[in-house]
């Protein structure tokens, strides 16, 4: 199972989804850790990425990531937090997992 933890930032998504993945002995992951160097880059000057840099990046580097953990930790869930504001990215990773028959919960 496939648990994704969506909020703003600073609301405690790691906080919740570390613990949540203790009490689950299931493997946390911080869909942060999937960005890329070009975002990075715009993220620190301030400048907001745009909705089809952010398109590229879900369907380029977080939903790839949050797929290949699943699978290589196939014997653990997984607790997934990430601060996707609109609500078509993250149905992308949902609709993504369900097409290749990964139970998923948004939490």
């Amino acid at each position: 199972m496939i648990y994704l933890l969506f909020g703003e930032m600073g609301v405690g998504k790691n906080y919740v989804g570390e613990r949540m993945a203790r009490q689950l002995d299931a493997l946390f992951y911080d869909g942060d850790d999937a960005i890329p160097e070009w975002m990075w880059r715009k993220i620190r000057r301030f400048v907001p990425p745009t909705l089809g840099e952010i398109d590229r990046y879900v369907e380029e580097n977080l939903i790839p990531t949050i797929y290949n953990k699943a699978m290589d930790n196939s014997i653990y869930d997984l607790v997934v937090a990430q601060a996707l504001y609109r609500r078509r990215h993250r149905r992308m990773i949902v609709d993504f997992m369900k097409r290749h028959k990964r139970a998923i919960t948004p939490v």
